[in-house]
């Protein structure tokens, strides 16, 4: 093993999402870390998804085996530039919001009613990787998308590993 489980996953995560076609195209998938003063993108920017090692709890499996249970969470972001926002009283577009509400519940749907879901698929990157849920929050912080015009969604997707 050269990598870490709750990394192995993330990155097979990431890989999966590259690998799907959703109603909009991120300009970047990037798997690493994010801090909690890195959340909040500092300029306007392009779509972006972040996938994050999230948490990770074990339990035996045996006296040699242990399953892990990895949580990673995918973060959907977007910060409006001036342009992008309403001129008469700087909202973002309603529409706009939408569009990426529905692509936090398109991957919120690709890992729940996908055959990753239905067959207990694993992950094609990773296949010690088995599908145990998803959950999401499609605006994870209202004030966060009010003052700073930025959008952040996000869902969190739990895989076991049997080591």
């Amino acid at each position: 093993m050269t990598k870490a489980i709750p990394v192995e996953v993330a990155d097979a995560i990431a890989e999966e999402l590259r690998a799907h076609t959703f109603t909009l195209k991120p300009e970047t998938i990037h798997r690493g870390y994010i801090q909690d003063r890195d959340l909040f993108l500092s300029a306007a920017s392009d779509l972006r998804l972040d996938v994050v090692v999230s948490d990770c709890t074990t339990e035996p499996a045996s006296q040699e085996d242990t399953i892990y249970h990895c949580t990673t969470d995918i973060a959907v972001r977007k910060r409006f530039a001036a342009a992008e926002r309403n001129a008469d009283d700087g909202k973002i577009d309603e529409a706009e919001i939408d569009r990426l509400i529905l692509l936090v519940q398109e991957i919120h749907d690709y890992f729940s009613r996908s055959s990753v879901a239905m067959s207990g698929r694993v992950l094609s990157q990773y296949n010690e990787a088995i599908y145990e849920g998803v959950e999401f929050r499609p605006i994870y912080d209202g004030p966060t998308l009010r003052e700073n015009q930025q959008f952040t969604g996000i869902v969190s997707v739990t895989f076991k590993v049997y080591e």
